[in-house]
């Protein structure tokens, strides 16, 4: 783990923009390689995955909403799937 945690550190500080699963997400902030402090802009695709025990849903509940509201990234969550309104008039 430490070899591939120096790995993530190197690209965090040397690049702008970095593309990866939500689990690897998840990992790398439960194992303290970043801190959600420290990512500007979090985009999130097929967003409509975000519920129950998915990583995106508990990137956001273990790490996004205890982080200070003034410290949060900038979320943006994209799906190309309707929104299911089923029951709502």
């Amino acid at each position: 783990m430490v070899a591939c945690s120096l790995i993530y550190l190197v690209a965090f500080l040397s690049l702008q923009v970095l593309v990866m699963t939500a689990q690897i997400l998840l990992n790398i902030l439960r194992h303290s390689i970043i801190k959600m402090e420290a990512i500007n802009l979090l985009i999130l695709d097929e967003c409509h995955h975000a519920v129950k025990k998915h990583p995106y849903s508990l990137v956001m509940s273990e790490f996004y909403h205890t982080t200070p509201k003034e410290k949060r990234p900038s979320v943006f969550g994209m799906t190309a799937s309707p929104v299911n309104l089923k029951g709502i008039h």
